[in-house]
């Protein structure tokens, strides 16, 4: 019986121990050495031109167009990128995907 208690309370130890204070630091982009993808309009006609090189889609599209809204400010060219950006989730076939982003890069550029 007292082997059994042992064995009872060393799990509860170890359960306790791992369920301990959480610590106080999180991780952020800053403390962890990386800066954010898309964190600025460099970042998004980097992207673009990427997608518009691979046509890759899919999860390479993800955070796209709240890219766009942070980092895009004349309204006019921010709604043509955000349609053009909804129309690539659409897309399958990489070479309308280049197409679509090589669009977008243009776009990006004539400001």
């Amino acid at each position: 019986m007292h082997q059994n208690m042992r064995v009872i309370l060393a799990g509860c130890l170890i359960f306790l121990y791992g369920c301990g204070p959480n610590d106080p630091k999180i991780a952020t982009p800053d403390n962890q050495g990386f800066t954010p993808v898309n964190s600025s309009e460099a970042d998004l006609k980097a992207r673009l031109k990427n997608i518009s090189e691979t046509g890759d889609g899919g999860s390479a599209l993800m955070g796209l167009s709240e890219s766009i809204e942070a980092n895009v400010t004349n309204a006019e060219i921010k709604a043509a990128l955000l349609r053009d950006a909804h129309q690539l989730d659409t897309l399958s076939d990489p070479e309308k995907i280049k197409l679509v982003a090589k669009g977008m890069f243009e776009k990006l550029n004539t400001k």
